[in-house]
């Protein structure tokens, strides 16, 4: 079986479910111009743990998946954060690149396999 498309984010970006399903729920959100705060997001991916979401945010804010925007709120809040997914135009960018990056990568090690293993094999003598 070839991996979907959510499962190759995932692996490209170490994401959980969670932080995967944020980040899509962050795209419908900016689609239907809708804001996007803790509590929006909260209610939208049906978890009730205002830390697991704010941990899952902090996770797309690292990897650059999206960006957060202070917002003044009522009088008695202050002001909340606001946050955008990365537009896909620049996530299937950056896809690509780690894609070509790690086969890159992978025909260098298939390509010195040999040279791999008698390294190892070498060390194995000295044992």
């Amino acid at each position: 079986n070839s991996p979907s498309c959510e499962q190759i984010v995932q692996a490209l970006y170490d994401l959980n479910q969670l932080e995967f399903e944020i980040y899509c729920v962050l795209l419908h959100f900016e689609y239907h111009n809708q804001p996007s705060n803790v509590d929006t997001l909260m209610a939208k991916v049906k978890r009730d743990d205002r830390t697991m979401i704010n941990r899952a945010l902090l996770t797309l804010l690292g990897l650059d998946l999206c960006q957060r925007t202070k917002v003044r709120g009522n009088a008695k809040r202050g002001y909340r954060y606001e946050y955008n997914p990365t537009p896909l135009v620049e996530l299937k960018a950056r896809l690509l690149e780690k894609i070509n990056t790690w086969y890159d990568f992978v025909i260098n090690e298939i390509t010195h396999l040999e040279n791999r293993f008698s390294e190892k094999d070498e060390i194995l003598k000295q044992m």
